[in-house]
């Protein structure tokens, strides 16, 4: 997408914005048993850690205490700057979340570090009506145009509000366990698209 928003000090800014509004919902540490992402902190989980790690160019990001393993230890021990490193090279970079326009690219961030970033994708191109492989491609950020021409941003937002609402009811659904994260999910799903 281009919409003006290439220039760096441009991105810099909506960047801490978006980061600034996850930091609002992802508090600090919370090691929560029916969590399957386990210990987690500014939302960041050890199983994303361990994920993430597993590439050489993030070995050294998630490796928070430079042990050379990424454990427990390494949720405990992040930083909120290093959390916000995470955020950006992994989300942001990595799957494109900042050539998405505001408040599209605050909202997008907030479901990758949540649901993971093939999903959030997944659920932004079914609701606007792109083939839903879980990148954000050309073909995605077209149909993500096309969508905000058509019915409006308020109109993406709404639609993206619905099929994560329907996301979250089917993981409850088939995992019951997971009941306890129903309000305060349903509560994020509420402030998305806010500016």
């Amino acid at each position: 997408m281009d919409g003006g928003f290439s220039a760096e000090p441009t991105l810099k800014t909506r960047f801490q914005i978006a980061v600034d509004r996850l930091f609002a919902v992802e508090g600090g540490l919370v090691d929560n048993p029916a969590d399957p992402g386990g210990v987690t902190k500014y939302g960041i989980s050890l199983r994303f850690l361990v994920a993430e790690g597993r590439l050489p160019a993030n070995r050294a990001l998630c490796d928070v205490d430079a042990n050379g393993l990424i454990d427990g230890r390494d949720v405990r021990a992040l930083t909120r700057p290093q959390a916000a490193a995470l955020y950006r090279r992994c989300f942001w970079e990595a799957e494109g979340i900042g050539q998405l326009p505001p408040p599209l690219d605050a909202m997008m961030l907030d479901q990758c570090v949540n649901m993971g970033s093939g999903t959030a994708i997944r659920l932004l191109q079914s609701a606007v009506g792109a083939k839903t492989d879980g990148q954000l491609g050309p073909k995605t950020e077209a149909a993500v145009e096309r969508s905000i021409a058509t019915v409006g941003m308020d109109g993406v937002i709404a639609a993206y509000k619905r099929v994560a609402r329907d996301h979250y009811a089917a993981i409850i659904a088939a995992h019951p366990r997971l009941a306890c994260f129903a309000e305060g999910w349903d509560a994020r799903v509420d402030r998305l698209g806010a500016v």
